[in-house]
């Protein structure tokens, strides 16, 4: 297992796939994340609102984030900025 604790972030453990693997896509990876507890009742109230597994709703915020960070760092190095 590896450990990655970014900066003001609590620490987030990976797991190399040794986990139990059914009813995983096999295209994915599994990761341990620790939340307080008001994020993961929001988590759990928005896959009761949309009827979606947690997986899938945090999968999908983290690929927002990643995208909206990628955006951002392509505008600071090349100035320019899309409206």
């Amino acid at each position: 297992m590896r450990w990655s604790e970014p900066s003001n972030r609590l620490p987030v453990r990976e797991s190399p796939g040794l986990a139990d693997t059914s009813g995983r896509r096999p295209d994915t990876v599994s990761a341990t994340v620790y939340l307080e507890p008001h994020a993961m009742a929001r988590i759990k109230e928005v896959c009761r609102e949309e009827n979606r597994r947690i997986s899938d709703v945090i999968s999908e915020a983290i690929d927002g984030y990643l995208r909206e960070r990628t955006k951002l760092a392509f505008e600071r190095s090349t100035g320019w900025e899309h409206e």
